[in-house]
């Protein structure tokens, strides 16, 4: 698939190079670069310059690289209840977090990301959807508070999940830069996170997962899902 783009949408993205001419990303994790091994993959390196790399949860299945299994001839498959752990340096409270990804076998019974506070108890931002893709937002106590759902559609996917904390108090999702849910936050709702798991049982390929400390604004959100597209042969 080619990637469409229209006029203003290239024009905004001349001086864009990669995510980090983006301020405030704390997670990079690109399926092209940065992995340890092949079959099994022991680590996944952030290409954030922040230092906040994945690696293998206690207890999990690696994932790993699959012919069979790719999104555009890369992704890592996580499969049989694989799991990536990724310290974040800095408590982020404001998000928005894009995800190439495609979702395998049409349901699912775990999560493909999953960010807790800085206690690991509560998960306060995690996938939701079974066969697709989503996000759900949890109160102080880990109760489910709000959440977004997407559908994986067999295909690959550019998710984008924004979590406004100090100003609208909103959660909102667009896949392929579509908006498909806008939900308000409920009230006791934990804003602090401070660690970040993939994986976690869900079946499926990522290509890319970028985590920004921020709302990001239009221009910065449409150089980032253009650079994606056209990474990973997504049609915008």
């Amino acid at each position: 698939m080619g990637l469409v783009v229209d006029s203003y949408r290239f024009a905004a993205a001349a001086s864009f190079t990669d995510p980090t001419d983006v301020a405030g990303l704390e997670v990079w994790l690109d399926a092209t670069t940065g992995t340890t091994g092949d079959d099994p993959i022991t680590a996944w390196a952030d290409q954030s310059g922040n230092g906040n790399n994945a690696v293998i949860t206690a207890g999990s299945v690696n994932p790993q690289f699959n012919p069979s299994y790719q999104i555009n001839s890369s992704g890592v498959l996580f499969a049989n209840n694989c799991s990536l752990y990724c310290p974040i340096a800095t408590v982020v409270s404001d998000m928005t977090i894009f995800a190439v990804f495609k979702t395998l076998f049409g349901t699912y019974t775990g999560q493909i990301f999953d960010i807790r506070d800085n206690s690991d108890t509560n998960p306060l931002v995690d996938d939701t959807n079974r066969g697709g893709f989503g996000m759900r937002r949890r109160n102080n106590a880990g109760t489910l508070v709000s959440a977004t759902n997407a559908t994986g559609n067999g295909n690959a996917n550019i998710y984008r999940g924004v979590v406004d904390a100090s100003s609208t108090d909103t959660f909102d999702y667009w896949l392929n830069a579509v908006l498909k849910s806008s939900s308000p936050a409920a009230a006791g709702t934990t804003t602090g996170l401070d660690r970040f798991y993939v994986g976690k049982g869900w079946t499926g390929v990522l290509g890319e997962i970028l985590l920004y400390n921020s709302v990001l604004g239009s221009t910065d959100i449409n150089n980032i899902e253009d650079y994606l597209a056209a990474k990973w042969g997504i049609t915008l």
